[in-house]
């Protein structure tokens, strides 16, 4: 993929073809080309009694990254397909073309025979993927979620009173609320003297529930 291609000569003047077209080397014999494909370079030596010699190069110039690799969550189990929350830690990851490289918050991991990686831990992660031809040209993708694999916990419990009798209790829990999918959701019962109450949690992007006793 490197396009640069340097000659010299010994008490002699240089002189360099790219494709029968002259060109002119700067001053360390280097002349840079562009473009992939097949390109010939004819050098030539010619000393001070006219005398010359030279030589040619044929490379083959690949300097066009490869496709795009695979990365993705294996699955997203937040209540949006798209929301980058989950509580899944595999990532997939794979290169149509190259040799496929991954890291896992920085660290490099080697994928299983599914072509998944796995992150620990909760909180957010990063997993890169690279892939890398065989003339060095890279091409990345990145993908970075929040891994969240414990439960809402209720951190407060309030009643709130209305003449003199408790008319709602209002729980505060430790993380917004999933409305959708019951993995993440929880189910409580409250009880007041003579009065029971039992509910499914689903309040979208809140982490407050308010029970009402009437």
């Amino acid at each position: 993929r490197d396009g640069r291609v340097q000659a010299a000569c010994v008490d002699s003047v240089l002189s360099l073809a790219v494709r029968g077209e002259a060109r002119t080397p700067d001053s360390d014999g280097v002349v840079t080309i562009t473009g992939d494909g097949q390109w010939l370079v004819a050098a030539s030596c010619t000393n001070a009694a006219g005398k010359t010699s030279s030589d040619t190069l044929t490379i083959e110039l690949d300097q066009t990254p490869p496709p795009a690799p695979t990365a993705a969550l294996r699955r997203d189990s937040g209540f949006l397909a798209n929301d980058w929350v989950t509580q899944d830690g595999g990532v997939r990851v794979g290169c149509n073309q190259g040799r496929l490289g991954v890291t896992v918050d920085s660290v490099t991991r080697t994928p299983d025979a599914s072509g998944l990686v796995f992150a620990s831990g909760e909180g957010e992660h990063r997993v890169k993927a690279t892939c890398t031809d065989v003339a060095g040209n890279e091409r990345s993708e990145e993908v970075r979620f929040v891994l969240d694999t414990n439960g809402p916990q209720i951190e407060r419990i309030e009643p709130r009173q209305r003449r003199g009798r408790v008319s709602a209790v209002v729980l505060t829990f430790s993380e917004k609320l999933n409305p959708s999918q019951a993995a993440n959701t929880a189910n409580y019962e409250v009880r007041l003297p003579g009065r029971t109450r039992a509910f499914h949690v689903c309040v979208f992007g809140v982490n407050l529930f308010i029970i009402g006793f009437g």
